[in-house]
């Protein structure tokens, strides 16, 4: 555990906007509350608007159509996002926990509402989540373990982070998976993707995301009763 901390602390993370492993066998039921989210910019050259920055996002509140994501992988609020191919809206974004919430102008069907924990992790508790990867048509599906329930980065440790609080996972992650919901054993949201490290092939080995009590902080009021 020494080691894993002294190398979480002296390595530069990488951000990643999206998602990675395939679905195992039977049907993991996270997968029916994700979908892919890209935002639109502006193309100055051609006058048009264009896709960009492919992430991952987790369906919270059915009767309100909010999505949870993470906030570098969106605009700012009032941005314009596509999830699964219906036009949203970003309605709240905290880069500092970098968190934000997106609003979907129609219903995207056969999508169940995530529940937040009541509790935060702990050491070695399990956990899974899943999530898209650019370039990939459907999506990958980790399973892992909490390595630590809340690390905070010193100041200029890693500048590329977006957020000096983590919990952190040993758990598979694939480059372009952040926004991914991360869920307990009993399918809760403790977690949303933010981070991984040691990055080759594709696949990291470590990877981190918010804090339940950031969770709460941010977006409590946002999920479905």
């Amino acid at each position: 555990m020494r080691r894993l901390l002294a190398s979480l602390v002296i390595a530069s993370f990488l951000l990643l906007p999206t998602s990675s492993t395939q679905a195992a066998s039977p049907y993991p039921a996270i997968l029916d509350s994700i979908a892919p989210i890209q935002h639109l910019e502006f193309n100055g050259e051609t006058g048009d608007l264009t896709l960009a920055n492919h992430c991952t996002a987790g369906f919270i509140n059915q009767q309100k159509r909010y999505w949870l994501t993470a906030a570098h992988c969106v605009g700012p609020v009032g941005n314009k996002e596509v999830i699964n191919g219906f036009e949203g809206i970003v309605i709240a974004s905290d880069l500092e926990v970098d968190l934000a919430i997106v609003e979907t102008k129609h219903y995207v069907e056969a999508r169940k509402a995530l529940k937040l924990a009541s509790k935060p992790v702990k050491w070695f508790d399990r956990i899974k989540t899943a999530g898209f990867s650019l370039g990939y048509p459907y999506a990958f599906y980790f399973e892992g373990t909490v390595a630590l329930p809340s690390f905070t980065f010193p100041d200029g440790v890693a500048p590329k982070l977006t957020s000096r609080t983590y919990t952190i996972f040993d758990m598979p992650i694939a480059g372009r998976q952040s926004g991914s919901p991360i869920l307990n054993e009993d399918g809760r949201l403790v977690s949303v993707m933010q981070i991984g490290y040691g990055m080759q092939g594709g696949f990291g080995v470590v990877s981190g995301g918010a804090t339940l009590k950031q969770l709460k902080g941010f977006a409590a009021d946002y999920f479905g009763r």
